[in-house]
């Protein structure tokens, strides 16, 4: 092989060497992928086949970008008022570097305040994972035209996946709750004791951890209850 002398000469040979496969297999929706840690993998594999002297690493910053939203406000007779919001990115930087010099990528992805099913460390996680493949995939020139993880079709159905999990979570809190269970206090456990306890408005606001953690308290008492009925009869 040539002697890969500058960082260019470097990054366009692992370029041209690079094959990430898609091995993963989202088992919703039927198609495969590949993550942020199999393009690292592939990564050292010809790092280390070629003795190259390089290192890839991945840097994190936020981004807060203010925009200015224009409304029409009647009590001003229809004239443009203007609203200043924020949305804030997580910016993922992709680094190859050597002893001499380094080449850069970079990939945002917003992060999200509100997303149905999650809650915000899954959505900071979700939004790393974003930014992070997507800036080492431009990095790597790695082409991802085919149908992948981060797809808006495959988010899209994702969501309804946590939907559909949220929804049949919700319906056996509401069945348990029916079966008038006796709580801690001594008192039967209703819908609104649990908003109260969750400081929500309904069940929906409620993320699907805290919703299994409900139906396993809930399960809990029911048994309970049983058992004590048993030895009524008894």
């Amino acid at each position: 092989m040539k002697e890969l002398k500058t960082i260019t000469e470097k990054l366009s040979f692992i370029q041209r060497t690079l094959s990430v496969k898609k091995k993963q297999t989202n088992n919703f929706s039927n198609y495969n992928y590949r993550t942020a840690e199999d393009i690292y993998t592939s990564f050292k594999e010809i790092v280390n086949k070629y003795d190259l002297d390089v290192s890839l690493i991945t840097n994190f910053s936020i981004q807060n970008i203010e925009y200015n939203l224009e409304e029409q406000s009647k009590e001003q007779n229809k004239e443009t008022q203007r609203k200043t919001n924020n949305r804030i990115f997580l910016k993922c930087e992709a680094i190859l570097k050597d002893n001499e010099s380094d080449i850069r990528a970079t990939s945002f992805a917003e992060l999200g305040l509100d997303k149905k099913g999650m809650d915000i460390a899954q959505l900071t996680g979700a939004a790393q994972t974003y930014a992070r493949k997507y800036a080492l995939q431009s990095l790597l020139a790695i082409d991802d035209k085919e149908m992948d993880l981060d797809s808006q079709e495959i988010k899209e159905k994702e969501q309804k996946a946590l939907e559909q999990e949220k929804n049949n979570l919700i319906n056996q809190v509401k069945e348990l709750i029916n079966e008038d269970l006796i709580g801690a206090d001594g008192e039967i456990i209703t819908k609104e004791k649990i908003l109260k306890a969750k400081k929500v408005k309904n069940l929906n606001e409620i993320s699907i951890n805290n919703l299994k953690h409900v139906i396993t308290t809930l399960a809990e008492y029911k048994v309970k209850q049983q058992n004590n009925q048993e030895n009524e009869d008894i």
